[in-house]
Parts: structure tokens; sequence; C-alpha cells
């Protein structure tokens, strides 16, 4: 009796801890941003994408919203090159992450919505600054 329950008892807990792990498995969809050299930094909860990649004359920020993506505006016009990375992203659409002044130092910013940056500046004596979250 005492053998049957415990064989009992391992099988059920086989069985639900077999199909916990089910029902926490996901399934995912592999989407081409369209972005050349794009790399997505980060994904909010309505499915917006920031990263960075090449557009025109550099590498950019951008944000990605259903099937659209964006160059984020730079922080110095007089930019070129690699101006910006978006690494963070919220539902609210706020992005974290660097942009380059027109004297070529990196600063932390903040887009909201593809608008123009908020230059967050650089910690006191620091040549540049990163922002993630």
């Amino acid at each position: 009796m005492k053998k049957s329950f415990c064989l009992f008892a391992i099988a059920a807990l086989v069985l639900c801890t077999g199909m916990a792990w089910a029902a926490a498995a996901r399934n995912y969809t592999v989407v081409d941003l369209g972005v050349s050299n794009g790399i997505a930094h980060d994904i909010s909860d309505p499915g917006e994408v920031a990263g960075v990649g090449s557009f025109g004359n550099g590498n950019r920020g951008f944000l990605w919203i259903s099937g659209i993506a964006t160059a984020l505006p730079d922080l110095s016009s007089e930019c070129s090159g690699s101006c910006s990375e978006a690494r963070a992203i919220n539902p609210a659409r706020d992005i974290a992450g660097i942009a380059a002044t027109n004297c070529g130092t990196l600063h932390a910013v903040v887009w909201h919505d593809s608008s123009a940056p908020t230059d967050l500046g650089t910690l006191t004596g620091q040549c540049f600054t990163y922002s993630a979250a």
C-alpha cells in the first residue's frame, strides 16, 4: 500500500510539473524590422521596439511600431556617422539612449514618442554618459 501510494504521488508530481511548464511556455515569432544592420535593444509591452540601425549617413536610434521603423531625431544637426542609439522603451514610448553632440561627446538622452531628444547631459567630469533602463 505504501509503495503504491508513493508511486502515485511521484507520478502526480511529474504530471503536474509537466503541465505547469507547458502552461508557462510561450510562442514567439521572429519579425524582420526592415532596418539595415539593425539591432533591437528593447521591446515594450505593446510590442514597440527601440534599437539602432543604419539610416542614410550613419547609425541612428530607431522606434519600430507596427512594421514601420522611424529614425529618432539627432541631438545635433551637425552629427554625421553614429549619432544615436535607443536602448530602452516603456509602454508610454519614453525611449532612453545616447546621442552625440556637435563636438562628438555622448550624452544620455530621452526621446518621447519620436520627439526631439531631451539632453540629460553627462556626469560631472565625464566625457560621456550612457543611459539604459
